[in-house]
């Protein structure tokens, strides 16, 4: 039942210096649930059940108005000298673990969060009133850097009137063959990735990281008089693979 953990945080690392009553009841409810998981048995459950005891003795000492730095020096003495059958190793290589699996779990939300930034952007911008296919031309693009939280919204046609249009956005488009009815750098996406080249200052295509960069498409539907969520283009789609983006 004891466990290891290569380079365990220590005792002073894992015990706070401030709000130590909210700590001892968080850690004492973790460890509760952890004996209550693994249901050790013999010498090692006392042990469990006695640093258990003690995180609950520190809560009570700092109701009572014990100061803080006072009762975090206690509790800290009372693991080295009486935590013993590694009851507190227990404790914090299971701390650990859980804090690394919840950190991985919002890592994956904010990425998750950054992706569709594009889409909802994109559909924030098209919902705004001059939005009706006049003023921000057919197309409305997002495009989202899913490595950071910036992102970017396109138009479709500002990039042709646009008072700079970076030369790597230039060097995508040569060579990309006219699959649709309207010119290659038409298109929102087009404004949209020249606007972020512009922003991160990038001088060479290989500078672009490759996967992170998310679009969402909305078009002006004039049959049925709305917005709907269009796939990428024939255009877009040619000079897009290039850097390996991806679509939301």
């Amino acid at each position: 039942m004891e466990q290891t953990f290569a380079s365990l945080p220590t005792e002073e690392d894992l015990v706070p210096t401030t709000d130590l009553k909210k700590w001892a009841l968080n850690a004492r409810m973790f460890l509760q649930d952890a004996i209550k998981a693994d249901q050790p048995v013999g010498s090692f459950a006392d042990a469990l059940e006695a640093l258990r005891s003690r995180m609950a003795s520190l809560e009570t000492s700092l109701l009572n108005g014990t100061a803080e730095s006072e009762a975090r020096k206690a509790f800290i003495t009372w693991v080295r000298e009486k935590s013993t059958q590694g009851a507190w190793v227990y404790y914090a290589t299971k701390k650990v673990e859980a804090d690394r699996l919840k950190a991985a779990e919002a890592a994956l939300k904010t990425h998750a969060a950054r992706i569709d930034r594009a889409r909802s952007e994109a559909i924030k911008t098209r919902n705004t009133s001059a939005a009706m296919g006049s003023a921000y031309g057919t197309v409305i693009a997002g495009l989202s850097d899913s490595s950071s939280d910036d992102y970017w919204i396109g138009t479709s046609g500002a990039y042709t009137r646009s008072a700079q249009q970076h030369p790597v956005m230039q060097e995508l488009l040569a060579g990309v063959g006219q699959g649709e009815a309207w010119p290659v750098n038409a298109c929102a996406e087009v404004d949209a990735m020249n606007q972020y080249l512009i922003a991160r200052g990038f001088t060479r295509k290989a500078q672009i990281p490759a996967g992170t960069l998310y679009f969402h498409a909305e078009t002006w539907n004039y049959d049925e008089g709305k917005w709907q969520a269009r796939k990428t283009c024939g255009n877009c789609s040619g000079w897009i693979k290039k850097i390996d983006g991806r679509r939301c």
